[in-house]
């Protein structure tokens, strides 16, 4: 949020959780970076793109500082409505806060807008070569052509999302891993989760 009257309190609960995350079993804490447009939050494309960066790089910096303080991981999660959008700039975040407490919170199907889902193997690909090695924690969830001409996000098994690569490029980054369904209602739960373990 571009107001520190609004965005200061949600820095201190995360930094409150990144200070106590082990009390509940785990050192990651998950987070996404959002934008500075506060009518439209989920817009991909804030008015000032630059100071929205340089806003998002400060906040996370502190963040990882905290995480340090903690002996905890920031696991940050991308998506196309966000700052961190794409393979360049996951990169890019990745360089600019170079941390070893800096993970990736891996939830594919993110990063395909209605420009990408075309192409999704070899961004699937892409993304395991830019940040495979931090990714600590994976969505599962899949994407589909909307009705608008867009996007949209649904449970896992009713969209295109090309799951037969996804987990193959799990498998090579050769470590546990926690995937956890998103999008999917109580009812279906358990079709998504066999969807997803037919992969597995």
């Amino acid at each position: 949020h571009p107001d520190p009257p609004i965005r200061e309190p949600n820095e201190r609960g995360i930094r409150l959780l990144l200070d106590q995350a082990r009390e509940f079993g785990t050192p990651v804490v998950a987070t996404e970076s959002g934008t500075i447009r506060p009518a439209d939050r989920w817009n991909p494309h804030p008015e000032d793109p630059k100071a929205g960066w340089k806003l998002f790089l400060d906040t996370l910096r502190s963040l990882l500082r905290s995480a340090e303080d903690g002996d905890s991981l920031v696991a940050m999660e991308g998506s196309v409505i966000q700052y961190i959008g794409t393979v360049e700039v996951v990169r890019r975040m990745l360089e600019e806060a170079a941390s070893p407490r800096l993970k990736i919170l891996w939830d594919p199907t993110n990063y395909f807008d209605e420009t990408r889902i075309g192409r999704m193997k070899q961004l699937l690909e892409q993304m395991v070569d830019a940040f495979g090695a931090q990714v600590v924690l994976c969505h599962a969830k899949d994407v589909r052509p909307s009705a608008d001409g867009k996007v949209e996000w649904v449970a896992a098994g009713e969209g295109r999302f090309d799951y037969a690569t996804f987990t193959g490029l799990l498998r090579r980054l050769d470590r546990e891993i926690f995937l956890a369904l998103e999008y999917v209602q109580e009812s279906d739960v358990a079709r998504a989760l066999n969807y997803v373990r037919g992969f597995l």
